[in-house]
């Protein structure tokens, strides 16, 4: 079974494709980040794939982020402009606006007032850097502190949405292994 927790600004459906050609394989639990994976609650069983991650460490919230994040969540405006950027984020990387909503933002709140609960994942540990993203030599630098194993993709910052295909191939590579 595979699990997936998107990072912002891609939701579940943005990564169908992937899945699709992932189904069979061994359990995997696929995020964007640690915070990504502390959202789905419970340990994983199986391997742990982060995809791209941007956060190299979980920050504490400050309260004023907090206090704007709650605040703001639920506003027209907030809802617009998240919108807005997740269709100029898609426009940016040559792909269509996908259905489905982002990621709301009480989510990100919740996560900055939730005690880390899962840690250092405890069994094997994959962590997937685009060939293309500028932020790759700071997401090794991550992978080598989390002593886990590094795997290259092809394409830039979403390649999980723009190559599933390629991507699905190089999972289950690593993931058979």
């Amino acid at each position: 079974m595979i699990r997936v927790h998107p990072g912002f600004p891609l939701t579940h459906e943005d990564y169908l494709p992937l899945l699709e050609r992932m189904q069979g394989w061994p359990v995997a639990a696929i995020a964007h980040s640690l915070g990504a994976l502390d959202a789905l609650g419970e340990p994983i069983d199986g391997t742990t794939i982060l995809l791209a991650p941007s956060v190299p460490r979980r920050r504490s919230g400050r309260p004023a982020l907090r206090a704007l994040l709650l605040a703001a969540h639920r506003s027209p405006w907030s809802t617009a402009l998240a919108e807005r950027l997740r269709i100029a984020t898609f426009h940016r990387y040559g792909a269509s606006a996908p259905l489905g909503s982002a990621l709301p933002l009480d989510s990100a709140a919740s996560r900055l007032r939730t005690p880390h609960r899962i840690g250092r994942p405890q069994g094997p540990l994959l962590v997937v850097c685009a060939e293309g993203d500028p932020r790759r030599p700071t997401q090794e630098r991550f992978a080598a502190e989390l002593g886990a194993e590094v795997l290259q993709a092809p394409g830039g910052h979403l390649f999980p949405v723009t190559h599933p295909a390629e991507t699905a191939a190089a999972l289950a590579a690593a993931l058979l292994r």
